[in-house]
């Protein structure tokens, strides 16, 4: 854990990435529900919470899941691009990605994936009606049978986001840190100090 200001570049970068490892495997961790950004039909920006389900910096991923039937799975279909903001108060470190996402519904990615989630996990998927659809009043928590739960991987959906940019930001007394590094199309990367 880097606890003073360090002008490593490497060590940051090392550092961001073993951040969001633990933010998929630590349920307490402050990168395990970062707000995820996306632009909707009309143009404007809409962020949501998305629990961070895997991690692979050597192709620079992230996985998440939702439920194809939610605004986001639109969203990255007409545009993939995709932000995700990771913050850790009592660490004061701050990560930000500019990513592309690839949508992933009834292929071997989505199928793993369904096989490696939680009965409970799985049974989120199995409402009725679609994610932000107007309600009398809250529903009950669902209580599906197995066969519900097998029917409903139709709306399961695995988001794959490509990383092309973090930012890290470490606020400190004796001075802020902030840098950045960004992949080029042959996985190249530059990294710089910015001004906090």
């Amino acid at each position: 854990m880097i606890d003073k200001l360090d002008n490593d570049l490497g060590k940051i970068l090392r550092e961001a990435w073993n951040l969001l490892k633990n933010g998929c495997k630590d349920r307490n961790s402050a990168f395990r529900c970062p707000t995820i950004s996306t632009i909707n039909v009309d143009g404007h920006p809409t962020s949501r919470t998305l629990v961070l389900r895997h991690v692979d910096s050597q192709h620079r991923m992230l996985r998440f899941h939702t439920d194809r039937r939610s605004p986001k799975y639109t969203e990255l279909i007409q545009n993939p691009n995709l932000s995700c903001l990771f913050y850790n108060a009592p660490k004061k470190i701050q990560i930000r990605l500019q990513c592309y996402a690839t949508i992933h519904i009834n292929n071997t990615i989505a199928r793993k994936a369904w096989d490696q989630s939680t009965r409970m996990s799985r049974i989120c998927y199995t409402i009725n009606s679609s994610p932000g659809t107007p309600v009398q009043k809250p529903p009950p928590a669902p209580a599906p049978g197995e066969q519900e739960i097998i029917k409903s991987f139709s709306n399961f959906c695995v988001i794959i986001a490509k990383i092309k940019k973090i930012e890290w930001l470490y606020l400190c007394s004796a001075g802020h840190q902030r840098a950045v590094f960004e992949w080029t199309r042959n996985s190249s990367y530059w990294a710089s100090w910015l001004t906090p």
